[in-house]
């Protein structure tokens, strides 16, 4: 449309009729735009994600509301009598067996300031000077914990304690006094028990202008339903620093995971600098920066188990050996043809005849077992764990078949089969395990898919599956019937790999969820819980390191953490169990892992509405305090400032202004677009 502008005869400008209406039109449509804006802003937009079953549920509380809870403890009731607790800083958590235990317990100390951080961070970031100070709601006074028996000297194991009640607790918020009482048999409970607290603060979703956060009058009686509950890194394919390590344990401390198994050897690398042997740290690792002292592993080790979590390294033999061959070459097998080739480094010499570098080592050699003696040794004087995995997995026959030494030795002691030389070099290696090192063996399974005797102390771990293998025809069930009816017990890893990824509509962390390791047919309940200890979440990193390893792995290890804590499947009428409940509790963990500075990926559309760019500085500085490892353990890390209202008030008055604005601006608009309209009309 072209507008025509006229001068009339005193040589002053007019508009046309055309061009007034043109300029009410765009003018009206402007205010209606602002209008819009600031209805749209001033209310608070709730929807997070639509589920066909129950839309518009939002993953911050139940159906019923309340706190959304990673894992499902095995039961806890809410009192709806009693109003909820306000829940004001700062949080106070009191010792109640001995304070000198708190002062001399890092597992305790840690804890307290921790967890005293995380909550009082959570009140501040969410609450704000709205709300009606008349309320008849009642603060929460404090947090007793009664631990029974206090013993911080001692590094957790958990494989081999049979006792679930290691890490049970209860937690009591009292209706009648406001205090809150956390119970537990020993430490690792009360580890359990403070991340579970945590979790029943919420925000107040019934007064939406007046943001605070809350606890009901709730009983939880908790315990895990396997008492072995870890994660596998690899830190051999890809080098993995210190801090994302640190930070994995504080992920696996959020959802109650237990065991940290260590694989630190294979053919790529050998990140460990040895005491005894400096030329691993040198040859065999990707560069003398890629390795990791015995200082860093003690950090580990130490950041581990104020967290609740043993940490189990992997020697892996006789296979998956070629850095090692790189510092020990008399040690290893001697590939001599192209059939062996196949799975092995080939280089080329001069004259361009193959050289394979074989990454098997040979058995039939003493010197193979006084090094490998020496490297165990040093690893059990470092790792506290009584439990040592052992490897043994995926041995190929072709460089032994090959190697005329092997072969000799074959003959001298009337060894008929190769799986006779890898029964005499598993016998060695638990042997050296048990009776000089005083420690017990974890194993994968291949041995025994040989029908290769293996002592009954040793713990067999469970990785093949069809649908993994192309070679095997059955799935993780068969192997591990097979293994129970000779009365070994077993770790499942099988439906656990988390560096194999799924998109589309079979979302990947459902399938996790729903592996149960007691899923099996011919044993009866008691024998399951006896020979099937719990899981294991395996991430071979050939294709992850310190990049996308975080994100690859969470909150998809979540989806197995609750389903090797949670009774799924003791209380069928719970609600939390159904499919579409669990897929919004498990985003609200994930948002919870967000806030607290884990980079966990989603797991469907939406958004995470308490981590949304309104708060995203404050939660930002947050998640970044929250990784400072120092700071936490620090006895200074909470600043006057911090503790005091003026902050909360200057956030408040901030908000306030910006409110009374949109406020005033939303009434201003329609009388303004009246007021036009009329002046238009006349």
């Amino acid at each position: 449309m072209k507008l025509n502008y006229h001068r009339n005869n005193n040589g002053n400008g007019h508009w046309n009729s055309g061009m007034i209406v043109m300029m009410m039109v765009s003018s009206t449509s402007l205010l209606l735009l602002l209008w819009l804006w600031l209805l749209s802003t001033t209310a608070e937009c709730r929807l997070v994600s639509v589920n066909p079953k129950y839309p518009f549920l939002e993953p911050t509380g139940i159906i019923s509301g309340g706190p959304s809870l990673w894992p499902e403890p095995k039961r806890y009731l809410i009192d709806k009598n009693h109003s909820p607790y306000l829940v004001g800083l700062p949080i106070n958590f009191q010792l109640i067996n001995n304070q000198n235990h708190k002062k001399q317990c890092d597992i305790i100390q840690y804890n307290f300031n921790k967890y005293r951080y995380l909550i009082n961070k959570m009140i501040e970031i969410n609450t704000n000077q709205n709300c009606n100070q008349t309320t008849e709601m009642k603060f929460l006074s404090r947090i007793e914990i009664h631990i029974d028996q206090i013993d911080c000297q001692l590094f957790p194991e958990f494989v081999d304690n049979e006792n679930s009640e290691n890490e049970s607790y209860q937690i009591q918020i009292n209706p009648m006094d406001g205090i809150g009482q956390i119970i537990s048999k020993t430490v690792w409970g009360m580890v359990r028990a403070m991340e579970t607290f945590s979790q029943l603060i919420y925000v107040d979703s019934n007064h939406p202008n007046c943001s605070r956060m809350i606890i009901d009058v709730i009983q939880v009686w908790d315990r895990p339903r396997f008492r072995y509950r870890s994660i596998m890194i690899d830190t051999a394919r890809h080098y993995l620093p210190l801090w994302l390590i640190i930070e994995n344990l504080d992920a696996m401390a959020q959802n109650k995971l237990n065991v940290l198994h260590w694989h630190i050897n294979d053919d790529q690398s050998f990140p460990f600098e040895s005491q005894v042997f400096a030329n691993i740290s040198r040859i065999a690792s990707y560069s003398e920066r890629h390795v990791y002292s015995k200082m860093d592993i003690e950090k580990i080790i130490g950041q581990a188990k104020i967290r609740g979590i043993q940490v189990i390294v992997e020697f892996n033999t006789p296979a998956h050996c070629q850095s090692l061959g790189k510092i020990f070459p008399g040690i290893m097998s001697r590939c001599n043809n192209n059939v062996a080739a196949a799975s092995m480094e080939t280089l080329t010499t001069s004259n361009k005849q193959p050289l394979l570098h074989s990454n098997i080592i040979n058995p039939s050699q003493e010197l193979t077992y006084e090094i490998l003696e020496k490297i165990l040794t040093e690893f059990r004087q470092i790792f506290p764990s009584n439990r040592i995995h052992l490897g043994m997995d995926d041995i190929s026959y072709e460089c032994w078949s090959n190697d005329q030494d092997i072969r000799q030795f074959m003959g001298a002691n009337r060894m008929h089969s190769f799986e006779k030389l890898e029964q005499y070099h598993l016998e060695r290696m638990i042997n050296i395990t048990v009776e000089k090192l005083h420690s017990k063996p974890i194993i994968w399974q291949d041995p025994f898919d040989k029908d290769i005797p293996i002592p009954s102390a040793t713990i067999i771990q469970v990785w093949k599956d069809y649908r993994l293998l192309d070679n095997d025809h059955h799935d993780w069930k068969f192997h591990v019937e097979k293994l129970l009816h000779s009365n070994y017990t077993v770790i499942l890893s099988a439906c656990y790999f988390l560096n194999l990824i799924q998109y589309g509509q079979q979302k990947d962390w459902k399938q996790i969820y729903n592996c149960d390791p007691h899923d099996f047919n011919g044993f009866n309940r008691e024998q399951k819980q006896q020979f099937v200890i719990g899981g294991e979440a395996l991430i071979w990193s050939e294709y992850i390191d310190q990049t996308n390893f975080m994100s690859r792995v969470w909150p998809r290890a979540s989806a197995m953490a609750e389903r090797l804590w949670s009774h799924i499947g003791d209380d069928d009428d719970n609600p939390n169990f159904d499919d579409d409940i669990v897929e919004h509790r498990l985003d609200h963990q994930r948002c919870r892992m967000i806030g607290r500075g884990i980079p966990a990926q989603p797991i469907s559309t939406g958004f995470c509405e308490h981590f949304d760019n309104m708060n995203n500085e404050k939660i930002l500085e947050f998640a970044k305090d929250f990784r400072n490892k120092d700071k936490i353990n620090s006895s200074n890390m909470f600043h006057q400032e911090f503790l005091s209202t003026s902050t909360t008030k200057q956030h408040s008055n901030k908000s306030d202004k910006i409110i009374f604005i949109k406020t005033w601006l939303l009434l201003l608009c329609p009388i303004i677009l009246l007021y036009s309209l009329i002046l238009y009309g006349t």
